[in-house]
């Protein structure tokens, strides 16, 4: 995953578009036809990964962690987030769009430094091996908790730095309307998704039908939990689960194709992308980004591991991150 982030960078203004700018332009043409087809592609592959996410994920095993994730991804946030207002007092003004808006810089980047990544994550669990462990299940766990709380707390400071205050009403829609589509799915979704599957197993003849019925749920669920304001990527994971844990329809081969075509093509796409947005030569004082970064990196990690050792003393499935 690093190697498909650093080729994005690579490739991006930062490195080749200073060494041969023109070479650059022709390659990466200033077309916002281009741009989007790059971006949709990339939106696709994220949306595939937390599809093939979710399948891979035991819903058995992932309830009975609930307590244990909650409180990792609480005292991950709390503290990452209070470093990132910290870094208010520190940050120079000419890093912040309106230097009158501090305090909602401050609260811009506290939610930053807070949330974490579910797509780099779990493409992380798959590269080391630790997806189908509790350990992995639990990382997993705590990082969903983050991401969605994220986006809520995200909503909160983009209406703030909108209007000026926060609108408790458009909150409430948000939070309401996440918690109907989860119930839907939990109540309802899967067993919706079991009859459909069914019927595209008995009654068609098209190859791969089922693999094009499960992309079409996430490519669905994705749309409705972006049209809400949590993240896409949230609801391709919740269809995943729908699929994977309410359907015995979906055998060894759906899996290894989806796997093939997410992890193969469509992921990397992703993240190289995502590398080739950032423009690091900008950055006129390196120093300034790598101690943002260290102030980041050991605020979560004392944040997360905090919530760990008070979770953990009587949860055998955390040895492994006490021992380590």
């Amino acid at each position: 995953m690093i190697g498909e982030l650093l080729a994005g960078v690579l490739l991006g203004p930062s490195v080749f578009g200073r060494l041969a700018p023109a070479v650059y332009t022709r390659v990466f043409p200033h077309d916002q036809a281009v741009a989007h087809l790059v971006e949709a592609l990339a939106w696709l592959g994220v949306i595939m990964l937390l599809l093939y996410i979710g399948l891979e994920t035991d819903l058995s095993i992932l309830g009975g962690m609930g307590r244990t994730a909650v409180l990792v991804s609480g005292f991950g946030m709390v503290i990452p987030f209070a470093c990132g207002l910290g870094l208010r007092f520190w940050l120079p003004a000419h890093y912040l769009a309106a230097p009158n808006q501090r305090l909602i810089f401050a609260l811009f980047m506290a939610v930053a430094v807070a949330i974490s990544g579910v797509p780099v994550i779990a493409k992380i669990l798959i590269d080391l091996g630790l997806l189908h462990r509790d350990l992995g299940l639990l990382i997993l766990a705590a990082g969903i908790v983050d991401d969605t709380s994220g986006w809520l707390l995200l909503s909160l400071v983009a209406g703030l730095a909108r209007r000026g205050a926060v609108n408790a009403l458009s909150f409430v829609i948000l939070v309401g309307s996440a918690a109907a589509f989860i119930a839907f799915c939990y109540f309802a979704g899967y067993r919706l998704m079991a009859r459909i599957l069914r019927w595209v197993d008995d009654r068609t003849y098209v190859e791969h039908g089922k693999l094009s019925a499960m992309i079409i749920t996430a490519l669905g669920c994705a749309i409705v939990t972006q049209a809400i304001g949590v993240h896409a990527v949230f609801g391709a994971f919740i269809a995943g689960a729908m699929l994977g844990n309410g359907s015995a329809r979906v055998r060894k081969q759906d899996r290894d194709g989806l796997e093939a075509l997410t992890l193969g093509f469509l992921a990397p796409i992703f993240f190289a992308y995502s590398g080739l947005q950032a423009d690091v030569s900008t950055l006129s004082n390196p120093l300034l980004p790598a101690s943002v970064l260290a102030i980041a990196c050991g605020a979560k990690f004392v944040g997360a591991g905090a919530g760990g050792c008070s979770a953990g003393s009587g949860d055998a499935r955390l040895w492994p991150l006490r021992l380590g």
